[in-house]
């Protein structure tokens, strides 16, 4: 089985980038690296076009498909993210749509913020 890239991107609610952008990068992340899950990139979206920050992405690599499938379930499953981010996470996001690639079409590292 091949490693896989999952890209999931989000249209924010007016007036909530700053805030999810903060709890992305100081509390998800760190959770997410804590439970093993790769991050290779996260932020605002360059084509939201000068003035707009509604449109954020986040990168994530993972072994396998089945790999994916169980990371994501665990972690949003556990504790720490049910109880911790989630709720003013989602709070701040109007919809989302993930694709996942092949990794050996994908020569991104790790993002280190």
């Amino acid at each position: 089985m091949e490693e896989v890239i999952e890209i999931r991107s989000y249209q924010l609610k007016l007036d909530q980038s700053a805030q999810f952008h903060h709890l992305v990068s100081t509390q998800s992340v760190p959770l997410q690296a804590s439970a093993g899950i790769k991050v290779l990139h996260y932020g605002f979206s360059l084509s939201s076009g000068a003035g707009s920050d509604q449109d954020y992405v986040l990168i994530r690599q993972f072994a396998n498909l089945t790999d994916l499938i169980q990371c994501q379930s665990d972690f949003y499953q556990s504790a720490a993210w049910l109880s911790g981010p989630r709720e003013s996470i989602l709070a701040c996001i109007q919809s989302s749509h993930s694709i996942v690639i092949p990794a050996i079409h994908f020569p991104m590292k790790a993002h280190h913020e």
